[in-house]
């Protein structure tokens, strides 16, 4: 019979966990177990506490609150779960009031939700980036036009060439410095969004930008991190925001900073946490968020210092294996 409940078990989608009256886990199905960084359970093991898990106070105040929560969401270091719980209650023969028999609690992961939206919300950045561009283009396009019909073609083309120059410079850049193409669009669409803003846009990178992280992470660290950079940018006396990219000591640095004063203090302590934002409106507190989660996903850490973010990736092993060669080689060109 127990076979028969453990695979009712792993066949939901949704983590599961059984708290009972004393605030032990008496059951837990391999997803629920995934979240918590729990042994793969076993009947005959002894309970464990929820106070002894290695998950957030909030997510452990849930599962011992022995009532009704819906849908309440909570960070973990590698996923955003949805939190509800159901207090249990039985009834047995001659017994006037009903008994606590524990808590049901049910974990769903919300990152992939909130990475999709993370990927929408970069697929509709890119997408208003390259409108951008085009107006731009647009915009000097007719002036190009309008000097040619004045009869000034010489300054037409000129305008013509510095269009071209700046812009195929650029990419031709990106595209030497860094392999993946979704990362380069994400780049040259956030300087075609920094030009539409008036925001002087700097890009500081290596030759060879070495791998340190899958493409989904990077386009979630990199946008947002560029996004809010623009955000507090914009309403400055100079407005401008600076990306630098380098590799140092086995990691790959990623800063981006912007002429702003940096979060409100009264945030900072707190700035990671989902749905926590100095700014008003829905939908916010959410960036950062993953941001975090991906860094963390990745192996890294970031840190903040007034208005600039630094994120810390350790290399991939090919690329750690190549740039220990290229050290060893200049180690040895110097003796």
């Amino acid at each position: 019979m127990f076979a028969y409940y453990e695979g009712v078990l792993r066949s939901i989608d949704e983590g599961l966990v059984l708290v009972d009256p004393k605030g032990r886990i008496v059951l837990a199905n391999v997803i629920a177990g995934e979240y918590l960084g729990l042994p793969p359970f076993d009947p005959r093991a002894a309970p464990i506490p929820v106070k002894d898990l290695a998950a957030p106070e909030i997510l452990r105040e849930v599962m011992l609150r022995g009532d009704a929560v819906v849908d309440e969401i909570v960070v973990t270091e590698r996923h955003v779960l949805v939190v509800n719980s159901e207090a249990v209650v039985t009834r047995g023969p001659g017994q006037d009031a009903p008994r606590s028999a524990g808590t049901v609690v049910t974990l769903r992961d919300h990152s992939r939700i909130e990475e999709l939206s993370g990927e929408l919300e970069t697929s509709q950045t890119l997408a208003a980036a390259l409108r951008s561009q085009a107006h731009e283009f647009a915009n000097r396009l007719h002036t190009i036009i309008a000097l040619i019909e004045l009869g000034r073609p010489e300054e037409a083309m000129r305008l013509a060439s510095s269009t071209l120059d700046v812009s195929q410079e650029l990419a031709d850049r990106l595209v030497r410095a860094i392999e993946d193409p979704v990362l380069v669009a994400l780049l040259l669409g956030k300087s075609a969004q920094a030009d539409e803003m008036d925001v002087r846009f700097e890009l500081h990178l290596p030759e060879r930008v070495p791998a340190s992280a899958t493409a989904r992470d990077l386009i979630t660290i990199v946008g947002n991190l560029i996004d809010n950079a623009l955000d507090a940018a914009r309403t400055t006396p100079a407005p401008a925001v600076r990306v630098l990219v380098e590799e140092l000591d086995g990691e790959v640095l990623i800063e981006v900073s912007d002429s702003g004063d940096g979060p409100d203090p009264e945030f900072l302590g707190r700035i990671f946490d989902f749905g926590v934002s100095g700014k008003p409106g829905k939908g916010r507190g959410v960036g950062l968020a993953l941001v975090r989660q991906a860094v963390r996903r990745s192996g890294g850490s970031i840190e903040v210092d007034g208005s600039a973010f630094t994120v810390c990736l350790p290399l991939r092993a090919s690329d750690a294996e190549h740039a220990g060669a290229a050290r060893d080689g200049e180690a040895s060109d110097g003796r």
